[in-house]
């Protein structure tokens, strides 16, 4: 495709453009002086194109599909890590699963079709690596509104309900757990090091790379916890936490479809590999809460600084596991078990070795 061609080469150029426009650049002779405005214009639209194609923002589908019966999810930039966001956040997340309703593979009944789907499908996932291996990679220079929408496209199409796992495709997967779990990619691979002991051009590319990783994963990992939560909570059908209960933070407004036992094993399979820098977790640490000095004064541990990463994030969603204990199929409850094991691992309880 060629959008997964341009905008790899087109990104570097934007980049620069924007360290330009923001005077930590100096402008070549050749350039072009584009105004900050412009900078945030470019960045926009990019976002908008994600969009559009990964949630169908903005593109009708033509079909007998029943949208008033479809309850959406939304999100709403309720926290500190939504502060200044974008205004049209909440619009392109319900417009794009509402939208993306999609034509389920038993509806599908010639082998063509199902080749045109699964061209799709593999397409959709080519675009969906483009995001968050290329873009969410290289756009520390980016606006802080752009970051948090092009992080919001991820955690969107956790709930988009669009099908698109088809027999003999790449994904093998639906489109909300190859979310799901990209969302854990972007939360887990930053180090929690933002910053170079050296000054040479590699180790400084490395340096602004380390840099982007942890923006993101502080922005993604409220996102992606809240997310878990309202899945785990819709599974067990139990109510959402209270105000003043400690849980997931930056609460998702709306709601969230149902999920099928398949995306309740991804969710817990994610969240019990994750290990997470404490920089990282900082950001969805709720305020003035003791859940919060609880996690900080189990890095005051000896083990906890040799380690560098944690598993404090289980705790934040502990309430929703808790619920899960009770559920009919077997296999959720082993892992349920399995992972509240390693919560209290975190505590210093039991004898696990998990690291």
């Amino acid at each position: 495709m060629i959008f997964n061609s341009i905008v790899p080469i087109g990104l570097p150029s934007l980049c620069a453009a924007s360290e330009t426009a923001a005077g930590t650049k100096k402008r070549s002779s050749s350039s072009i002086t584009l105004t900050q405005q412009d900078i945030d214009d470019a960045w926009a639209a990019l976002a908008e194109s994600f969009e559009n194609f990964l949630l169908g923002s903005g593109v009708d589908i033509v079909g007998n599909n029943n949208f008033d019966s479809i309850q959406c999810p939304n999100l709403s930039p309720t926290s500190s890590s939504f502060t200044n966001s974008t205004s049209n956040v909440d619009e392109f997340v319900k417009e794009g699963s509402r939208r993306n309703s999609g034509v389920h593979i038993d509806s599908l009944p010639t082998a063509e079709q199902q080749q045109l789907l699964r061209s799709d499908t593999d397409l959709e996932a080519s675009v969906l690596d483009t995001l968050t291996d290329a873009v969410l990679t290289r756009c520390s220079t980016a606006p802080p509104p752009a970051q948090r929408r092009l992080v919001a496209i991820v955690d969107a199409g956790c709930a988009r309900l669009h099908i698109v796992a088809i027999p003999g495709s790449s994904s093998g997967s639906t489109f909300r757990q190859i979310c799901l779990r990209k969302m854990y990619v972007l939360c887990a691979r930053s180090t929690g090091n933002s910053t170079s002991t050296t000054s040479t051009t590699i180790t400084d590319a490395m340096s602004t790379e380390a840099s982007c990783q942890l923006t993101i994963a502080r922005i993604a990992l409220p996102m992606f916890l809240s997310r878990c939560d309202s899945l785990l909570r819709n599974y067990i059908e139990i109510p959402p936490p209270s105000r003043g209960d400690f849980g997931a933070a930056s609460p998702i407004n709306g709601t969230t479809p149902r999920p099928k036992i398949e995306e309740v094993m991804c969710v817990l399979e994610v969240l019990a590999t994750m290990t997470l820098a404490p920089g990282v977790v900082d950001a969805a640490l709720p305020d003035n809460e003791w859940i919060t000095d609880v996690v900080k004064s189990l890095r005051a541990r000896p083990d906890a600084a040799q380690r560098g990463r944690e598993r404090s994030h289980l705790l934040l969603v502990y309430p929703a596991l808790c619920g899960c204990i009770s559920a009919r199929e077997v296999r959720v409850r082993e892992m349920v078990k399995d992972i509240l094991q390693l919560a209290g691992a975190e505590l210093g309880l039991g004898v696990m070795k998990i690291y």
